[in-house]
């Protein structure tokens, strides 16, 4: 079993992280429901709206629970489900 780490999202929420993935300039963790994505994360690794940075754990939209796991890279990031895998950021 990971150790679970806790912390809370750009609007206070508080949410226990199951698995962190750390990249070049940015970070994303999940907490088997949601994914949360911060730092400078260029080209839409952070998946979130525009293409600025984040100081906080932002919730990423359209990822549909169950997450199980996450990964990082460079310019990208990618979410595994039931079944399902999500992918954003720079697809080059």
């Amino acid at each position: 079993m990971k150790p679970k780490r806790t912390g809370s999202d750009a609007s206070g929420t508080p949410f226990t992280a199951t698995d962190i993935a750390v990249g070049s300039d940015y970070a994303c963790a999940h907490d088997g429901a949601k994914v949360y994505c911060w730092g400078i994360g260029g080209n839409g690794a952070l998946g979130l709206p525009g293409w600025g940075g984040a100081t906080f754990p932002a919730a990423v939209s359209g990822v549909a629970a169950p997450v199980t796991s996450i990964a990082v890279g460079d310019r990208a990031t990618c979410a595994v489900g039931a079944n399902r895998v999500w992918c954003w950021g720079f697809n080059g």
